[in-house]
Parts: C-alpha cells; sequence; structure tokens
C-alpha cells in the first residue's frame, strides 16, 4: 500500500527557472553553424517525435523457416543466418497494399508529435525510396513498387510535420561491406564514395524537402574509421547545411562523439551525464514493447501510464522522446501502438505546453512527480502522488519572486487559491484527482520589468 500523502513540498526553484550549463562531450564539431543552431532549437522546442522502423524484415517478422529467431526483428537476416539470396526474396512478399502515409502522419500529429523519423536503409540494405545507386529498393522490388519516402514526404508536409531520416552505415546485401564477403576483397572506401554518398545526396538534396534530421546507426563495423564519419559530417554540412546529424557517425562513439545531438537508447539518462551536461541537445528513442522492427509474437506493450509518464520524464530533463512503430509487412501498425499513441496524444492535447518548448527541471526529481519548466516566468507540476485529500501543497519559492497565479492546466480559466507566507506557498488541491496518470498544475510568476 501507499502511504497517506498529506502534502507536497517543492524546493528550490531559483530565479532562473531554465538554467545552462556546460556544453556535452561534442568531439567534433568543436562550432556550431548558425542554419544547425536554428534547427536544433527546433528540434529541442518539439520534445516529441515518432521513429519507425519498417522494411523487409516485417515479411518474416521473427520467424525463419516456421521457428522463431531471437532478438529484435530487424536483425532476423543476420541473426536467423538468412543467405542473402533467400532474404532478398523477402522483397516479393513486401506488398504494403495497406499502407496510407497520410494516415501514418496523422496519427503522429494526432499524437502529439512534431517529426517523424523513419529507416530509410537499416543494416540488411534495402532501401525504401528510389535509390537510383541501386534496385535493391521499394520501387524495383516489390510488387506495390512505391517510393515510401516521398510518399511520406508528401503527406508529412501537408500536415505540418518534420520528415526525419535514418540511414545505417552497415550495410549486410552490399558486397563491399556485407559481414559475409570478408574473406573478399572489399573495399570500404569505394563504399563511402560510390554508394554511401551519392544515397547520402539523394536522400538529402532536396527530392523530399528540407530534412531537418539525418540519423545513422551501424558505427561499431572495424571498418567504420573515425576520418570517416567526419567525412559523412562535412559532407552533410555541405549537401544540406540545416540537418542536424546525430551521434552516432563515430565509430568510437560513444568515447568520442562526432554529431550535434546525443542518442541514448531505450533508456533515460540521469542528467548531467559524462556525454549529456544540462542544457544539451539529445534524445532518447525508445520502443513501444520490445522490438523496433515488427515481431508478431511480441506483446510486451509499454502501457498508457508509462508511455506518457516516460515523456514527462524525458521532459523534466531537457530531452526529447522519439517513440518507435514497428509497422506490419502489409503496411498497418499494430493497434497497440495507436491505442498507444492516441492515449498520449488525450494527454498532450490538455497538458502540452507543460512539455512542448520547455527547459529541464531546476530541482531534479521529486517524490511526488516531476517539474518542467518554460522561460523565467513559469513552472508545471507534474503530480504523479495526488494528495487523497484536501491537503495543502507547500512550495518554497527561494528567489521571493511574485506568484501571478496558480490553476490547473486543464482547467485554465479558474485559479487555485494560494496563500504565501514569506518563502513559502500553499494552496489547496481539488479532489478528486483529476487524471491518476498526470495532473499537470502550472505556477505563474509575475514578468519582471525591462528598465527604460
Amino acid at each position: 500500500m501507499k502511504p497517506t500523502m498529506r502534502g507536497v513540498m517543492l524546493c528550490a526553484v531559483m530565479v532562473s527557472l531554465a538554467n545552462g550549463g556546460e556544453s556535452g562531450k561534442i568531439d567534433y564539431p568543436q562550432e556550431l553553424s548558425a542554419e544547425k543552431q536554428q534547427t536544433l532549437e527546433w528540434f529541442s522546442e518539439s520534445r516529441f517525435g515518432m521513429f519507425i522502423h519498417w522494411g523487409l524484415y516485417s515479411v518474416p517478422a521473427g520467424e525463419y523457416h516456421g521457428k522463431k529467431v531471437d532478438g529484435i526483428g530487424e536483425w532476423i537476416m543476420k541473426r536467423g543466418n538468412i543467405p542473402t539470396e533467400e532474404y532478398e526474396q523477402f522483397a516479393e512478399q513486401f506488398d504494403p497494399v495497406k499502407f496510407d502515409a497520410d494516415a501514418w502522419v496523422t496519427l503522429a500529429k494526432d499524437a502529439g508529435m512534431k517529426y517523424m523519423l523513419i529507416t530509410t536503409k537499416h543494416h540488411d540494405g534495402f532501401c525504401l525510396w528510389d535509390s537510383p545507386t541501386t534496385d535493391y529498393d521499394v520501387v524495383d522490388r516489390t510488387p506495390d513498387g512505391q517510393d515510401v519516402i516521398k510518399a511520406l514526404s508528401k503527406a508529412c508536409k501537408k500536415h505540418d510535420i518534420q520528415l526525419c531520416l535514418y540511414y545505417s552505415v552497415l550495410d549486410w546485401h552490399h558486397p563491399d561491406v556485407s559481414y559475409r564477403n570478408r574473406d573478399a576483397k572489399q573495399d570500404f572506401n569505394r563504399y563511402v564514395q560510390t554508394y554511401m554518398k551519392p544515397q547520402l545526396k539523394e536522400l538529402l538534396g532536396g527530392e523530399y524537402g528540407m530534412i531537418p534530421m539525418i540519423w545513422f546507426d551501424g558505427f561499431w563495423e572495424e571498418w567504420w574509421k573515425p576520418e570517416m564519419g567526419k567525412e559523412i559530417y562535412d559532407y552533410i554540412k555541405e549537401i544540406s547545411p540545416s540537418t542536424i546529424v546525430n551521434d552516432r557517425i563515430s565509430s568510437d562513439f560513444p568515447r568520442t562523439i562526432i554529431g550535434d545531438y546525443v542518442t541514448p537508447e531505450q533508456n533515460i539518462p540521469s542528467v548531467p551525464t559524462s556525454n549529456i551536461k544540462v542544457g544539451d541537445f539529445w534524445e532518447t528513442v525508445l520502443t513501444m514493447n520490445n522490438t523496433w522492427g515488427y515481431r508478431k509474437d511480441d506483446n510486451s506493450w509499454k502501457s498508457d501510464r508509462e508511455l506518457i509518464r516516460t515523456l514527462i520524464e524525458v521532459a523534466s530533463r531537457g530531452g526529447n522522446l522519439t517513440l518507435n512503430i514497428g509497422p506490419k509487412a502489409d503496411g498497418t501498425i499494430p493497434q497497440p501502438s495507436v491505442d498507444g499513441l492516441n492515449a498520449m496524444g488525450r494527454w498532450l492535447k490538455v497538458n502540452g505546453e507543460a512539455v512542448y518548448g520547455t527547459s529541464h527541471s531546476p530541482i531534479g526529481m521529486m517524490p511526488w512527480g516531476r517539474l518542467t519548466t518554460k522561460g523565467d516566468d513559469k513552472v508545471f507540476l507534474h503530480i504523479f502522488e495526488w494528495p487523497r485529500d484536501r491537503f495543502n501543497m507547500r512550495l518554497e519559492q527561494m528567489s521571493g519572486r511574485k506568484i501571478k497565479r496558480i490553476y490547473l492546466l486543464e482547467q485554465p480559466e479558474k485559479s487555485l487559491e494560494f496563500v504565501r507566507s514569506g518563502m513559502e506557498v500553499r494552496f489547496a488541491v481539488p479532489q478528486p484527482c483529476p487524471d491518476p496518470i498526470a495532473t499537470v498544475i502550472a505556477i505563474e510568476f509575475e514578468t519582471k520589468r525591462k528598465n527604460k
């Protein structure tokens, strides 16, 4: 049983409600361009986006020759030891007749997401756009023949969602870098110059609009050297100056970081860390179950409560949450993913102001919930543990700033009565709890007048 909560204490909300901090451990580049800085500001304000893992691996969906293959769905080619020629045949079965780019983007928008990040080419090497560099793509090899990236680009533009792209450095299909051909005469530099660079230009050169963010993966192969990461970073800066690059282009990640922002996977870092300082740009990438690419046997879905509180946790630490879906081969999205995203959208429709464009909590985690701040005149209390009775909550406002008003975000027109005594303020909370997952209370402070 939970102990009765007879009040809540908030401590040390300082004059600057949006503290800055040291820069993180970004080794390259040393300075950001104005174009990238502007994109990073958009990225930080967005706070919530969708990750999509979709490709040929959604056809076997975790099974090969009737047997389950352990691990995440998108790794089935390697973990199932599927021969390249046999894996290629999945393209004939990849027939997404129910793929609806408009519906996907609408789902993301209704969930409160501001950007969509999709795997253009995962480790298996199959491309989801019409690539002139290869015929191993969705247009040339599948029955549907639709350029998935082009369809999503049009839908994102229609619904004011930013399309972002994932691209794997690994390529199990390309003879110059495939792990299957290590005994052959491979040319890693040739792959970079004649395959990887041309494909990046296809994706970032304007055909699919301005791409604000590219997300690399597969940095761990021995052939991928630090100088290659720097070369690709500089190449992207040349062909698309405003595009920000994640931290996984470095072969020495995470000891050495090449990129513009940090991407912890399946965890929420306790900021600050060795790689992330207060005020840095970062995102947690997270699955809704246990896999990124679709597996038909993975039903370990996160609850609405866990999803919403995870978003709050990430925002309270100053980061973004990029939440993954793994569509089926026919283009449909598993219903539990849809249901979870819809629940998040309902919560954000009421409480989005406490997430978008906010800064980290100046006082860290509290036993009753989390905090976010906006500017220097507003604090949001995300309350997980609501007082059982009508007891006061107590705020120690150490700065002595004058409180303008306190209110529930779901009832902004109705101010809560509060009493201030010295450095403290007490206010009553309504009963019953408005939202047992997370109720948000806003505290507004009087804006400081500027001297003329």
